[in-house]
């Protein structure tokens, strides 16, 4: 014990320092996307997310027994498929959505009043996920319902899983700022970072809504601190357990996380080729890709004992129609990169409410020319003008964002080729490498803008949510053209809080969005945004 106590607290002292060492628009840019996603969660209507009733309907199963089911053991209770159509448009049980529209929040339905808790005839596939995630949000679920009141109605339970999610991804502003940090970026592209993973709409409602992309997400942005340290050169056994851990949890929540082992293993192979000490990085290499292993290999090395595969899935590929396109350029052209891409930046609900296609192309051009920027130029704080420095740090952390978009179209075109509605080309599997892609996308940033890049980023982010939330609003609730009054009545009238909550977190949003302005535009008028890119590199 006294030996783990001195091995730990270093480390606890040297993250506390961390932390004060943040600069203070880092703390608001982290409490701005708090608020919005808090805005975005009651914007949304119940059910109105991608799976979102497939994930609640397995939340509420490990709630209630605890047991995770096989990958094709589980049947949607015939309540949660009800409950399930209720903000679908299409569907059996769809309602209205007006101010009108309403039942009083004291006589809303319980998940129980949906139909009965009986096994329906339609199979829910989450269970082919890994169970992290299910187990955590269970106890959540479990945890809320024994305190809250026994005819606590469904809406309240479903926001109580959506404010899990926004806790879950609470850190990956700041994370982002970390990682920029720790690969010598400096303290302005931090900022940047930041503010780039608050200004993409879709991460805040996907943040905001019932799902396992986001522990996954906010474990791959911890997994991203620690790599961009170990291409600065970090080879301590702390660091590569940390690693280690949290790509080995996001792996155990997630299959797609399996990119992050390899991208680990290169890390440690740039630092290994650099030849500073190669024993220490060998044994920091073990240890990363062990831990990994250990937490992450357990549940596929369960699934090919028990079924044959790593992870077997109930997705089977079906046959297509006659005439369909296979053309693998065509698929790219005409289905992967419009879908990917849409679908990255802004395609909300059931992709109902999208941004117009022009401003997510405009939004990917730039991002695309300042990582192109940042790896060509290479990072400031080392070089201190001279081009090309640290540009290998720059790929090797941003090689990540390939390694994940390959994975996806390899998998996504063998549905393709079967299914004449392929699934799996969802922007939200991109934010695995969210981290490494607005990380080097910031340092091109600030090597393009200098001390107006934030301030930039913000404007951006402002244009993108405002365009973003009226998309959905106009789709989701009243009649689609009704006036924004009658839009902000629906949604008041539809949340599961009083509606003081609502106007509370407009208000938060606009504050903090006004204090990061000030914030920032103090810092591009003295020169240092951020608190002072070259010292602070210097200091992590």
């Amino acid at each position: 014990m006294t030996r783990l106590r001195a091995a730990l607290t270093p480390a606890i002292g040297r993250g506390i320092r961390h932390l004060r060492s943040a600069p203070q628009a880092v703390w608001l840019t982290t409490a701005l996307f708090v608020a919005l996603a808090g805005f975005w969660s009651l914007l949304a209507p119940m059910t109105r997310a991608p799976d979102e009733v497939t994930h609640f309907d397995l939340i509420d199963h490990m709630a209630r027994t605890g047991r995770f089911p096989d990958y094709d053991g589980r049947m949607f209770t015939q309540a949660a498929w009800t409950a399930g159509t209720t903000f679908i448009p299409s569907g059996p049980y769809a309602v209205a959505t007006g101010p009108d529209d309403a039942a009083p929040r004291g006589q809303r339905p319980r998940l129980e009043d949906y139909g009965p808790m009986e096994p329906s005839t339609v199979a829910n596939q989450m269970p082919q996920h890994p169970p992290l995630y299910y187990v955590a949000a269970g106890r959540v679920l479990a945890f809320y319902r024994w305190l809250a009141p026994a005819d606590a109605p469904l809406d309240q339970e479903w926001h109580v899983l959506r404010l899990f999610s926004i806790l879950l991804m609470t850190p990956v502003p700041f994370l982002a700022w970390s990682a920029a940090r720790g690969l010598g970026a400096g303290d302005p592209a931090g900022v940047v970072a930041g503010l780039l993973v608050v200004a993409v709409p879709q991460v805040v409602h996907i943040g905001s809504t019932i799902n396992n992309d986001n522990l996954v997400v906010v474990l791959a942005a911890l997994t991203a601190t620690g790599v961009a340290r170990v291409l600065r050169g970090s080879s301590g056994l702390g660091l590569a357990t940390v690693v280690g851990l949290s790509a080995g949890a996001a792996l155990a929540t997630k299959a797609n996380a399996v990119v992050l082992v390899p991208w680990v293993g290169l890390a440690y192979l740039v630092q290994w080729l650099r030849g500073s000490s190669r024993v220490r990085t060998v044994k920091a290499a073990v240890t990363a890709l062990g831990c990994a292993a250990m937490v992450g290999g357990a549940w596929p090395l369960r699934n090919l004992v028990r079924h044959g595969e790593l992870f077997p899935s109930t997705a089977a590929p079906t046959a297509k129609p006659a005439g369909s396109n296979s053309d693998l350029w065509y698929y790219l052209t005409h289905q992967f990169v419009p879908k990917i891409n849409q679908r990255f930046w802004g395609s909300f609900g059931y992709y109902d409410a999208d941004l117009t296609r022009p401003l997510a192309l405009v939004a990917s051009v730039v991002l695309g020319v300042a990582a192109l920027t940042a790896i060509w130029c290479g990072l400031p704080a080392r070089g201190r003008g001279s081009r090309g420095s640290g540009r290998v740090d720059l790929i090797a952390f941003a090689s990540l964002v390939p390694l994940v978009v390959v994975t996806i179209a390899r998998r996504a075109y063998s549905y393709y080729v079967g299914q004449d509605r392929p699934p799996f080309m969802q922007g939200r599997y991109l934010y695995v490498a969210l981290v490494p892609l607005m990380v080097v996308a910031a340092v091109g940033l600030v090597r393009l803008a200098s001390r107006w890049a934030a301030l930039g980023v913000l404007g951006a982010a402002t244009i993108l949510h405002g365009a973003g939330a009226w998309a959905g609003a106009d789709v989701w609730w009243a009649e689609p053209g009704d006036p924004l009054s009658t839009k902000v009545a629906s949604v008041v009238a539809w949340s599961p809080w009083p509606p003081w909550t609502f106007y509370v977190t407009v208000t938060a949003v606009a504050v903090i969005g006004a204090g990061l302005a000030l914030e920032l535009g103090r810092g591009a008028v003295g020169g240092a945004v951020g608190g002072g890119g070259a010292r602070s590199v210097q200091s992590a």
